[in-house]
């Protein structure tokens, strides 16, 4: 046999062995580590029936107790019920010879006749203890326990009844009850039996606590406790704690499933009801809930010993087998070198070199692919950097996109910034003057207060009318405040718009610049409109605005004006926007300015939403009145030109002074039954002085600082109290809160809502609640005495 031949066979066998390495080696090692998981699985489940085991067998020696506890119990029961019943007659008799009336009974001498371990309590229709030889059982209320249907039953009724024998199996304490009605239904007597010293010994022969002790002992077992259906545990602790709120709420769900089993990672509880009640009348439950906690820590520690020990069978494997996989791989991958080693080469740059086509069948076919790449690659050079300089130039340009898109983003984040912070200063700007409302309302009570003072004399008189007048102007700059954040008054009123132009253009002209000048020029015939007042400022302050900034660069007059325009279908017609508007008197507002005026394209833009030729923080725009305008029925016109200023018309619907008369008419409702007035308010100052207002009036008032108090207070004098003033702000329970809580207990009383912001916002919704009316703050003495003297008249 010559070389090429003998090379050629021992390539041969060494693709040959390869292949049958490749093919059993997988194999064993598949065949182990399923052994080892069918071992695994073997354990586990061997573990987890005997904890399903320890589990059930743990539940039924603990409902085997009970029942055997139970039975115990029901002949002692029998015994007590014949010797008890004896007693009643004894009760009955000396009911009738007090004239049926209890307070009248020697309950004392009773219980010497019957006994020192008897006690006895008599029940009134309320379901409550009302007389008793033992003080500690004086007040209890069976409504607590859910037992007033049961006792009103047996109240109503001829049989007697008893309450199931009940203990503490930790202190050997037994009481048991029965219960007869009077003849004449108004009460229930009730003989109570406390255990001697020697029958507390028998009870505590009866205790399960000695195998639930014993069951705990087991790894698996953590705890065991039992309890009645009024979650006071039966064993296991101190019966006086008193059940929480999730104890008592699993009792009720086991009552109703009769078990229950949650099933955690680290531990299974089970909760299984055990109904106990016998066949005969009976107070309450006597049945049991029993707990049951199993920890599965020492199933999880069998469970890691099988899974470890599969797992070392797995690992030795494959260590023995990595070794024979490393011996084997040094003959086998020899061509391989050969084959990276080229690779390499290439990838230093010398494309020259070749990979030769020596080795086993794949290695060779492997060798002439990655030559034929070679000769590819060199073909393909070329293109290849055509493709790249293609490339850089499509990033290059694609950075400066990128570079465009961070400035735009960077802009709107500015932009974002100062939105986000003239929100806040608005926020704080409510907030701050809500607060002044509290305090101007004090201000403005405690000088009406003063104002009522005999002694004080003209001079006195006087400056109480300074105050007043300074109060309702600081009111008014609130009012404005809030407006502005869009948080203000929108209520409806009769209002004169001259004489608010009049005394407000000095503050509606804050910001425009320093060489523009205002004027006012309202007829004195002006007609009244029916708006909200801050619906009128903030047309107002848009029109002046405007016009502002018309001037702002030469500088000029602002006129505005008020007067009365009666408008026949041909004039409407006339009108920039007037759908909805009929043939009427309308109340004309203009606003003229001298400024840069605009062009004819330009004016038809100027209503659209977020249209402005100003940058975005630089005023209020029109686009927010024109929804203001067409809801109340109104139009609007516009005149300008280039370099000859604009001329703006407003035309809003009027009233005539017979309706406007007429609106303040109303029919006083029905009196209300109380005669108390019932306050709420967290600020003590305000509190005092509505208080002192009222109190003048000679009205009766009570005072609460939070929701809650008022709520108590209501409670307790609930037939006393005639009408209610809640704040809407207030801890605890705000104004609503307080509102829905006083409404579950009554209907009628007269309820009102204070606040410094608007009815709409914050009252309109508590109508459908049961609100009687919102009183805006500050108010005045007025503000709070009409709306009461409608429903109670003053003391």
């Amino acid at each position: 046999m010559n070389h090429a031949h003998l090379k050629n066979a021992q390539d041969h066998r060494s693709s040959l062995y390869s292949r049958i390495l490749l093919t059993i080696l997988p194999a064993a090692l598949i065949a182990v580590v399923a052994l080892s998981i069918f071992n695994y699985l073997e354990l586990k489940h061997k573990n987890l029936e005997k904890f399903t085991s320890i589990q059930a067998q743990s539940e039924q020696q603990i409902i085997d107790t009970l029942k055997l506890m139970d039975s115990s119990y029901r002949m002692l029961e029998t015994r007590l019920t014949l010797e008890m019943q004896t007693h009643f007659p004894l009760l009955l008799a000396a009911y009738a010879s007090a004239g049926n009336n209890p307070a009248k009974m020697d309950l004392s001498t009773l219980k010497k006749q019957m006994g020192e371990q008897l006690n006895i309590y008599i029940i009134d229709a309320d379901a409550v203890v009302r007389w008793s030889t033992d003080d500690s059982g004086i007040g209890f209320d069976f409504h607590h326990y859910g037992l007033n249907e049961r006792i009103q039953t047996l109240r109503m009724g001829n049989r007697m009844a008893t309450e199931r024998i009940r203990t503490s199996v930790v202190n050997g304490q037994l009481d048991y009850w029965i219960y007869q009605p009077t003849p004449d239904h108004h009460f229930i007597l009730e003989i109570g039996f406390n255990s001697p010293k020697a029958l507390r010994q028998i009870v505590k022969e009866l205790d399960p606590l000695h195998i639930t002790k014993k069951l705990e002992r087991s790894a698996y077992i953590d705890s065991i406790n039992i309890y009645d259906v009024f979650g006071q545990q039966s064993s296991h602790g101190d019966p006086t704690i008193k059940p929480d709120k999730k104890r008592m709420e699993m009792i009720h769900q086991t009552m109703a499933q009769g078990k229950i089993v949650i099933d955690r990672p680290e531990m299974v509880t089970i909760y299984r009801y055990l109904d106990l009640r016998p066949m005969k009348e009976s107070i309450s439950n006597p049945g049991k809930i029993i707990r049951i906690q199993l920890n599965k820590q020492p199933l999880h520690d069998a469970l890691r010993t099988a899974a470890l020990n599969s797992f070392m069978t797995v690992f030795l494997f494959l260590v023995a087998l990595s070794a024979v996989i490393i011996f084997l791989s040094k003959r086998l991958t020899r061509p391989l070198k050969h084959l990276r080693d080229t690779a390499v080469a290439v990838a230093a740059g010398e494309m020259h070199q070749r990979v030769s086509l020596t080795g086993s069948d794949e290695v060779q076919e492997v060798a002439t692919a990655f030559n034929q790449m070679l000769e590819t690659l060199a073909s393909n050079e070329l293109r290849l950097e055509q493709m790249v300089d293609e490339r850089t130039e499509k990033l290059q340009q694609a950075a400066l996109n990128a570079e465009r898109l961070e400035k735009d983003k960077l802009r709107l984040q500015e932009v974002s910034l100062k939105a986000r912070h003239a929100e806040g200063l608005g926020k704080i700007a409510a907030g701050v003057a809500h607060q002044f409302n509290n305090i101007l309302a004090s201000i403005s009570g405690n000088a009406e207060l003063i104002g009522l003072q005999k002694e004080l004399g003209n001079d006195g008189h006087r400056f109480c009318i300074t105050i007043t007048d300074s109060v309702n102007r600081g009111s008014t700059l609130t009012r404005n405040l809030l407006a502005y954040t869009g948080q203000g008054f929108r209520q409806a009123r009769t209002l004169h718009a001259g004489e608010i132009i009049t005394h407000e253009l000095n503050v509606l002209s804050i910001g425009l610049p320093a060489h523009a000048t205002v004027s006012a020029d309202c007829r004195s015939d002006t007609p009244l409109i029916s708006m909200d007042p801050t619906e009128f400022r903030q047309i107002l302050l848009a029109l002046i605005s405007n016009a502002g900034k018309a001037v702002a660069l030469t500088g000029g007059q602002i006129t505005v004006g008020t007067t009365l325009a009666s408008l026949d279908a041909a004039a409407l017609e006339q009108l920039r926007i007037h759908e909805g508007m009929l043939d009427g008197d309308y109340l004309q507002l203009t606003v003229k300015d001298d400024g840069c005026g605009m062009d004819h394209h330009l004016a038809a833009q100027i209503f659209e939403p977020f249209f402005t030729v100003v940058p975005v923080d630089a005023g209020l725009g029109l686009s927010a009145l024109l929804g203001i305008v067409q809801k109340l029925g109104g139009g609007i016109n516009v005149q300008s030109k280039l370099d000859q200023g604009t001329e703006i018309s407003i035309y809003l619907p009027t009233i005539s002074p017979n309706n406007h008369q007429q609106s303040q008419t109303s029919t006083p409702p029905t009196h209300s039954a109380g005669r108390w007035i019932l306050i709420a308010d967290d600020d003590s100052s305000l509190l005092k002085t509505t208080q002192q207002i009222l109190e003048k009036q000679h009205f009766k008032v009570l005072t609460a600082t939070n929701g809650e108090q008022a709520v108590q207070i209501f409670k307790q004098h609930q037939a006393e109290i005639g009408a209610i003033i809640l704040d809407m702000n207030m801890p605890k329970l705000n104004g609503e809160q307080t509102l829905a809580r006083i409404r579950t207990l009554e209907q009628t009383t007269p309820i009102w809502i204070c606040s410094g912001f608007d009815e709409i916002s914050i009252a309109s919704h508590l109508y459908a609640e049961g609100l009687t009316g919102f009183i805006p703050k500050p108010y005045h003495s007025a503000d709070l005495i009409m709306p009461i003297r409608q429903y109670i008249p003053a003391h």
